[in-house]
């Protein structure tokens, strides 16, 4: 890899972005027999990592998986990964999580946190949280989820506040949660960016904003890419990321389905595109990559 000129910053932890029922330690969020067995093992992967030289690390805490409707047309044939509320089982059943409250939510994941960020903090890795994608109302498949409002994060990064403790800062993600991303997301990126809270940042176009009827999401995309890389481009972002794909098109679209390296690889041409000049259509790459990644320091 690293005679391409490529550098392996981060990898994703065993705790993923499908249902808790295939997960490989699922007791972490289930809060079962086997939680602490499984949290050292985690624990020591992390270390691990420090071993190896790899500096980030990113993860998952989801119970539900990401719900998802029917892809949907879009430009140039191609079909695009879509939740509309309106289409989906608003009444399925609870899985394996069963009904969890918000307040048990919330200790669990304090619990998880007050393991892993000492030792992450101990080995300088870190660690990045993908925000619950996409926001889902209380409830919906028993679970109260936590991580899909703007709120629940500033809150989800002040406890057990480390350097090493962050979001993978996905942008189509966290405007979903905005009834107006074009004029709040800047104002976001700008919260967390000052307090370094931000460890990876993906660029997903998407056409979507937050509703409160819990109606069909808008049809447009509501912001281009400059406009973000310049306001990111300010704040204190460890790592980069983009999807080359995901551009702005019609339709109620969202980002591509995550790849478990979809913030794994750091090419060094991606720095003259940071963070003033416009984004082609097509980035110039030798190699078919899905995501790239740049370390700003």
């Amino acid at each position: 890899m690293e005679s391409f000129g490529l550098t392996l910053d981060m990898i994703q932890l065993p705790l993923p972005s499908s249902p808790v029922e295939t997960a490989t330690y699922p007791d972490i969020l289930l809060a079962g027999p086997e939680r602490d067995r499984q949290l050292d093992n985690l624990c020591s992967l992390i270390e691990n990592l420090a071993t190896a030289g790899i500096p980030a690390a990113k993860y998952n805490l989801n119970l539900i998986g990401i719900p998802r409707t029917p892809d949907e047309p879009g430009r140039g044939g191609s079909l695009n990964a879509s939740f509309r509320w309106d289409k989906i089982d608003q009444s399925a059943a609870p899985g394996l999580a069963g009904a969890l409250s918000e307040e048990e939510n919330w200790e669990r994941i304090d619990y998880f946190l007050s393991r892993v960020v000492p030792v992450a903090e101990a080995s300088k890795v870190r660690l990045a949280c993908h925000p619950h994608d996409p926001y889902t109302p209380p409830g919906y498949k028993g679970v109260t989820r936590v991580l899909g409002t703007v709120d629940g994060l500033k809150k989800f990064v002040t406890m057990h506040e480390s350097p090493y403790h962050g979001l993978n800062f996905c942008q189509g993600t966290v405007g979903e949660m905005l009834d107006n991303p074009r004029d709040e997301i800047e104002d976001v990126i700008r919260w967390f960016g000052s307090r370094k809270r931000s460890s990876t940042s993906i660029f997903a176009t998407f056409a979507a904003g937050s509703s409160p009827s819990w109606k069909p999401f808008r049809t447009r995309a509501t912001w281009t890419w400059p406009v973000r890389l310049k306001s990111i481009g300010t704040q204190a972002t460890n790592t980069w990321s983009c999807r080359t794909m995901c551009r702005p098109s019609a339709g109620a679209i969202r980002k591509a389905s995550p790849s478990p390296f979809a913030t794994a690889i750091r090419p060094p041409f991606f720095r003259p595109l940071i963070p003033t000049e416009p984004i082609p259509a097509h980035f110039p790459l030798p190699f078919p990559k899905k995501a790239l990644i740049h370390d700003p320091k």
